[in-house]
């Protein structure tokens, strides 16, 4: 894949390899680019295959069919960049109690505009909706990932010894749901109010009852208290009535 030219002239980057990056811009003026993610879609196989590849030694091998299936069953995020794909987040399933993070890039001359961190907390919120309780992820130690992890609030709960061949230890990462929706890291979590709204909006075409009951959850999940849930209820009952 043919890389774009900086869209950051005369800023230094340190080295990062999955996540994010510091920037420190001599340039009192930074251009801000249109930032947006989406679920990926399986015309965006071929830029996430080719990403992946450039940055294989960090994020490991996916076959392509692998990669395929993952993107049909809407496991994978895009970020986007002014309507250019610029990095993707690939997990396991979203509706599960835990939600592990299998794959997460973003290219070189977009880090560290928080395409890292926005699709982080668009998983988390829709992780929240579903009932999850936990993100977590393996990350090898040494790679400058893990300064982003942690930079994002995820804790750093155990490492795995390397295996005899190539000897590498990883960190497993990990962040509660409830804990995660109040960092200030995340863009998503502002209020209780702010997590209904998005959770009454429910997608696009959505019935309002699934509408209603993603609010539940992630309202639910917001608070986590039993108060917390008995005014999801509230706001459950609300937006049916």
């Amino acid at each position: 894949m043919q890389e774009r030219s900086s869209i950051l002239p005369r800023c230094r980057r340190t080295s990062l390899t999955s996540g994010a990056c510091a920037l420190r811009c001599r340039s009192r003026v930074v251009y801000a680019p249109r930032m947006s993610i989406r679920i990926a879609k399986p015309s965006d196989l071929t830029y996430i295959i080719a990403l992946a590849a450039k940055n294989a030694d960090a994020l490991g091998f996916l076959t392509r069919a692998a990669t395929e299936n993952y993107i049909e069953r809407r496991k994978v995020t895009l970020a986007r960049e002014n309507g250019d794909p610029c990095g993707f987040l690939l997990t396991s399933a979203r509706d599960r109690a835990e939600v592990r993070i299998f794959q997460a890039c973003v290219q070189y001359d977009a880090r560290g505009l928080r395409h890292g961190i926005a699709m982080l907390s668009g998983l988390i919120t829709e992780a929240a909706s579903h009932g999850a309780h936990q993100i977590s992820l393996h990350c090898r130690d040494g790679l400058a990932s893990n300064a982003f992890w942690q930079a994002c609030g995820l804790h750093l709960t155990s490492i795995i010894p390397g295996g005899h061949t190539r000897r590498r230890v990883v960190n497993v990462w990990t962040l509660p749901i409830h804990e995660a929706l109040h960092l200030p890291t995340h863009p998503y979590a502002a209020d209780a109010g702010a997590a209904f709204r998005m959770g009454a909006q429910g997608g696009e075409g959505a019935p309002r009852e699934e509408a209603a009951n993603h609010a539940r959850r992630l309202l639910a999940a917001y608070t986590g208290s039993t108060a917390g849930v008995a005014a999801a209820d509230a706001f459950h009952a609300e937006a049916l009535g």
